[in-house]
This record gives C-alpha cells, sequence and structure tokens, in this order.
C-alpha cells in the first residue's frame, strides 16, 4: 500500500509541475521567433492589438531576391522561413517599422524594398532603406528588394 501511495504521490507532484510550467508570455524587438525576428510587438492603441493576448510582427532573416512587384507577392507567400506558411509581402506602414528595426537585422540593402501597398492611382509603392522614405513607383516590372514578414 506504501508503495501505491509513493507512485501516486510521484505521478500527481509530476503532472502539477507540468501543469504551472511557467510558459513564455512576452516576445521582444530583436527575438529570434517563428522563422525570423521579431520587429513590433503590438501595443494597446494598435488596430491588431488584442487585450490578454501576444501579438507581433516577425521579418525573414534574409533578403529574398529582387523581384518584379507581381512575382514579390508571390515569392512571399511560396517562402518557407521557419517552416512556416504564412509570409507575405508587408505593407508600406509595415516596412516602414521594419525600417526602423533594421539595425535588429544587419543586412538591409541600401535600396528600395516592395511594399503591398498601392497609391490612390494604382501605382505600388516602395520604401527607400536608404535614409528612408516612401516612394510611389509606377512601374510594377522594376525589380526592387523582398523580405517577406509574418505575423504571429
Amino acid at each position: 500500500m506504501k508503495k501505491l501511495l509513493t507512485v501516486f504521490a510521484t505521478i500527481f507532484i509530476t503532472a502539477n509541475m507540468f501543469a504551472q510550467a511557467p510558459q513564455q508570455t512576452k516576445h521582444q524587438i530583436g527575438e529570434n521567433f517563428g522563422g525570423g525576428i521579431v520587429f513590433y510587438v503590438f501595443k494597446p492603441g494598435d488596430v491588431y492589438y488584442v487585450e490578454g493576448e501576444l501579438h507581433g510582427l516577425i521579418a525573414a532573416t534574409n533578403d529574398m531576391y529582387k523581384a518584379r512587384w507581381d512575382d514579390a507577392f508571390h515569392a512571399c507567400a511560396n517562402y518557407r522561413g521557419g517552416y512556416f506558411s504564412d509570409w507575405y509581402l508587408p505593407s508600406y506602414y509595415e516596412l516602414s517599422i521594419l525600417y526602423q528595426q533594421k539595425s535588429w537585422f544587419g543586412n538591409f540593402k541600401n535600396d528600395f524594398y516592395w511594399t503591398s501597398s498601392e497609391s490612390d492611382n494604382g501605382n505600388p509603392w516602395c520604401w527607400n532603406f536608404n535614409g528612408g522614405g516612401l516612394s510611389n513607383n509606377n512601374n510594377r516590372l522594376v525589380s526592387l528588394n523582398v523580405r517577406p514578414v509574418r505575423s504571429f
């Protein structure tokens, strides 16, 4: 009987240890996570912020290659960094945040990067990583740099 009680006590204690194991509840900018590097964590007031939940944005660790605007969408959608399949071409707003956090990566080119955003006249926007700034590109056939992102 004593052996049986010891076995049950061991199982109970072990089960409670795993049930109460601390879970990571915070991610930080610059952290390797989810197949890339965290470059933004949503906070109160952000459109995608959900109270009590942790969400943010992750960028691939490297550029893919230069591509035309239409091809950039497909390249990002087919990217499988960290075995994730939900990568996409960032909006101009997401790319502007990534530009501000580029020091965490250290491998951005001083060149233009495509965004998924279009201006009112239907021309795609690109972001200048050589000094910052949004630029309207009226030529979708120009090959620019591509850096996929995903959300968590």
